[in-house]
């Protein structure tokens, strides 16, 4: 779990079976995550000022050195500016066999582009956009993104919180009945204690 320590650092809570975060009088078990974010910029408001284009921005960290990092942030640049052109013009195979002749001498990092590889080509025929978009269809994901963090992040996955499976499914049933407008009819359509 990220968290900011008091100067401002990211730094991410050690993940041990049942044990929870810091106690009195205990050291807090935090390591220091490096995080990388990578965009293109699209144009220039009317004050000069760069605009981002956020639909361009990926992340990218890991808990490692600040070498092993400078070289994940400029795979992940290199990536992020050549590959999402070939996506948003439909050309799968070609970005595939891009993904797939990127050199690196970090393996995780190597790893982590054979697996986007595989994606892609499993599902070649879902990401055919400038198909779609002639076809008036929407195309994107930043709703769903954003439902994930609405509904379940800000209640599933805040600093302590703890919950099962069947917890966390009443959970999500209310917030999606709620946001929904349907609060009181799931009330309603609960039987009797």
């Amino acid at each position: 779990m990220c968290k900011m320590d008091g100067t401002g650092v990211p730094v991410v809570k050690k993940e041990t079976e049942g044990r929870k975060g810091k106690t009195d009088g205990q050291p807090a078990h935090t390591r220091e995550v490096k995080l990388g974010c990578v965009f293109t910029q699209t144009t220039w408001d009317k004050e000069g000022y760069a605009i981002r284009d956020p639909d361009s921005t990926t992340y990218t960290g890991a808990i490692e050195t600040a070498e092993e990092f400078g070289k994940r942030i400029y795979l992940e640049a290199w990536i992020n500016a050549h590959q999402k052109r070939l996506l948003d013009k439909g050309k799968i195979e070609k970005l595939v066999l891009s993904l797939r002749s990127t050199e690196s001498t970090h393996t995780e990092v190597l790893e982590k582009i054979r697996t986007e590889a595989d994606y892609f080509q499993r599902n070649a025929g879902r990401m055919r956009y400038p198909k779609f978009r002639r076809q008036h269809l929407f195309v994107g994901s930043g709703v769903i993104e954003a439902g994930c963090k609405t509904v379940i992040g800000s209640r599933l996955k805040q600093s302590g919180m703890f919950w099962t499976v069947r917890g966390a499914n009443a959970i999500i049933a209310l917030r999606c009945r709620h946001l929904n407008g349907r609060f009181e009819d799931y009330w309603e359509s609960r039987p009797a204690a």
